[in-house]
């Protein structure tokens, strides 16, 4: 198997991945400072590079993987201090959210992992109500993932790619818990 990001996918590649087998990773960050060292988006920029591992140890697994576009956007209040954040509003993330999730499912896919390196409690409190409160995502049509990463560890910039690492094994390992059949 080999993992793919569907953004730089042609048609017949996309068609031949998304299905009720493939583990579709969505990276979601907030545009935000994260300290004095970080780029306003690294937030994005790392769940990115979480997800893309992740779905490279996926596919050297066996299991088929496909990243999605990282969403910079989150909830972002408590950034406010600083200048150059952009927030959405808790509505406004819970219907981005549940359309990519319809427009997955519709096209059979039925295994979504939601990579977050954004540890707002209200950002997190969309994605965890999103997840239980779509009807379309019920367990016997799809099930989405939230593992749980270390935001503190992901904010080191200087260990960087070990924090990637560790971070695509808590998303692999969540993947194996959830879909232990994928792995046979």
């Amino acid at each position: 198997m080999r993992m793919t990001e569907l953004a730089d996918s042609l048609p017949p590649a996309a068609d031949a991945l998304l299905g009720p087998f493939a583990v579709v990773l969505q990276p979601l960050g907030a545009l935000e400072p994260r300290g004095l060292r970080l780029p306003l988006a690294a937030g994005g920029t790392i769940a990115r590079a979480v997800a893309v591992r992740a779905a490279a140890d996926l596919a050297a697994a066996g299991v088929a993987a496909a990243v999605l576009p990282a969403l910079p956007y989150g909830l972002s209040r408590r950034a406010e201090r600083r200048r150059g954040w952009i927030s959405l509003r808790p509505g406004t993330l819970w219907a981005l959210l549940e359309d990519v999730f319809e427009s997955l499912v519709e096209q059979g896919v039925r295994r979504i992992v939601l990579v977050n390196t954004h540890d707002e409690p209200e950002h997190a409190e969309v994605l965890d109500g999103v997840i239980l409160d779509h009807p379309e995502i019920a367990p016997e049509q799809a099930h989405v993932l939230l593992p749980s990463l270390s935001s503190a560890a992901l904010d080191s910039a200087e260990e960087g790619e070990a924090n990637v690492a560790a971070s695509a094994e808590a998303v692999v390992r969540a993947v194996r818990d959830a879909w232990p059949e994928l792995f046979r």
